[in-house]
């Protein structure tokens, strides 16, 4: 008899816990569901203990302070693994995913510590295997939350955007990579922040310093080099090269960096220095996309759209209940619908899928198109 009171009292207790749990965990359980078969492991602010590589697994590095254009300047975040890649992945995040550290910090955003940038890379890696990621950190986290990508496309302080045709988004893109790469690494090259094959980039390199070390120049040369990446014990070369056919993706936010791109394109098929990087792009990926303005989350102008006809390149498009059938902004379901619609018009390949359609909108499911796309 005691055995089945013990039994009753444990049991309630255990009914007692789960209740607790659905109410005061689950919201915060669910951004983090995506993490299965993601390395948890801390991130440090130094590269030598970046995400360490294991046996097939992706090295993920930061590479502070990338001079593109001009004076502009982002962070990107490279993962690899140190076979050579057969396509480049160039990924823009929506709002609130920054580095891990800066996440943990906020009131609000550690629920979502998951989807940080790293994460997010590996999580891309492992969809595109055999492909090298370049994660573009944005300008500035408006409020530590907003996504701001004015070096792309003109954009209010929460990352709304203005689009025009002349920002200079593919230029400052163009320059971005060439200098990414060669930042990573170039062989007959390494100074004195790269002994042992590892490079400190917590330094700020200022466009001065990139003319100096020869890093500002665009020419065949930077466009292939030798990325040592260090694991903390010894450097792994993992061969990177712009001269693969390129993939730009991006997720809610970041969207509107790729439909700044579109908007450029007439212009960019025009220009030298653009058109070798316009003719890579294989694929365009538009991930959930949404933001703050009221209106233009999707093109819907025939005279921009027209821009992809004539380019040997995929469109796919993924998107949730959460951002197509929000009932305040109800004007995203309907541009995404003409998006989509008049691009098959055109003839341009488009792929359409509606994730987690039987489902009731959720930010959870928001983000769970990361890892089912």
């Amino acid at each position: 008899m005691s055995c089945i009171v013990k039994f009753g009292r444990s049991l309630l207790g255990t009914i007692v816990a789960l209740r607790t749990l659905t109410v005061t965990v689950i919201p915060m359980f669910c951004a983090s569901v995506m993490s299965a078969g993601v390395s948890s492991e801390a991130f440090d602010i130094r590269v030598e203990r970046s995400i360490r590589p294991g046996k097939d697994k992706a090295v993920c590095r930061r590479l502070i302070g990338i001079v593109g254009d001009g004076e502009k300047v982002n962070d990107v975040i490279f993962c690899g693994l140190s076979s050579a890649a057969e396509s480049n992945v160039v990924f823009f995040g929506g709002d609130v995913q920054d580095y891990k550290e800066n996440m943990m910090n906020h009131r609000d955003n550690h629920r979502y510590k998951e989807w940080n940038l790293e994460s997010t890379a590996q999580l891309l890696h492992k969809r595109f295997p055999k492909s090298h990621v370049w994660v573009v950190k944005p300008s500035r986290m408006h409020l530590k939350t907003f996504s701001v990508y004015q070096n792309f496309v003109e954009s209010n302080d929460f990352g709304a955007p203005t689009h025009n045709s002349d920002h200079g988004g593919f230029k400052h893109l163009n320059a971005l990579l060439h200098n990414a790469i060669s930042m990573a690494r170039l062989p007959g090259k390494c100074s004195s922040d790269c002994d042992n094959g590892s490079v400190d980039l917590e330094k700020k390199y200022s466009s001065d310093h990139q003319k100096e070390s020869g890093l500002g120049e665009q020419n065949g040369e930077l466009s292939k080099g030798v990325c040592a990446v260090s694991n903390g014990q010894n450097s792994i070369s993992v061969e990177c090269s712009l001269e693969k056919p390129l993939i730009l993706s991006a997720f809610s936010k970041g969207c509107i960096v790729l439909n700044q791109f579109i908007y450029e394109l007439e212009n960019a098929k025009e220009e030298p220095e653009l058109k070798d990087l316009v003719e890579k792009i294989h694929s365009l990926y538009w991930l959930d996309g949404g933001h703050s303005g009221g209106s233009n989350t999707w093109i819907v102008h025939l005279f921009v759209l027209k821009n992809l006809i004539g380019l040997n390149l995929n469109v796919f498009v993924h998107v949730t209940p959460y951002q197509i059938r929000d009932e305040m902004r109800v004007w995203i379901g309907k541009e995404e619908r003409k998006f989509v619609d008049r691009l098959q018009k055109m003839g341009v390949k488009v792929t359409e899928v509606v994730h987690f359609d039987e489902e009731e909108r959720s930010l959870c499911n928001h983000f769970n198109v990361l890892t089912n796309f």
